[in-house]
């Protein structure tokens, strides 16, 4: 396996992939979200997103493109973003799609609602 950089990247630094996270029902950027990017041969091959809203932290945008899913750059990426938001006053919360679902629930999130195959979880801090 090549070697995988993780590195806070933008929402310039992606456009390029918005079209496929829209189609695979991935949130859209904003203005107030932060993002960190995973990059082999200096290529973004997937990335995960944050957004602080009052006391709760959504975590959202996550996506690494079809060709390097299974490979464990997705669980790098999450276990980066976890690092970066470590707090104890907050209430962690996600919209999944099927494939991140798993991993979410594996960090001690649980599934509060599903709609239309999007699944809403929750986790305080260190419950």
């Amino acid at each position: 396996m090549k070697e995988i950089l993780i590195k806070e990247i933008y929402p310039k630094d992606f456009e390029h992939l918005l079209h496929l996270m829209r189609k695979e029902r991935v949130g859209d950027h904003t203005h107030n979200t932060f993002y960190i990017g995973a990059f082999i041969d200096n290529k973004l091959v997937g990335m995960v997103g944050w957004m602080l809203i009052g006391r709760v932290l959504r975590y959202k945008s996550d996506y690494v493109l079809k060709e390097h899913r299974g490979k464990g750059i997705y669980y790098q990426l999450f276990k980066a973003r976890e690092e970066r938001c470590k707090s104890r006053s907050l209430v962690y919360t996600a919209f999944c799609t099927e494939y991140s679902l798993p991993t979410y629930l594996k960090f001690g999130f649980k599934p509060k609602h599903n709609r239309n195959g999007i699944t809403f979880v929750e986790r305080k801090q260190y419950e």
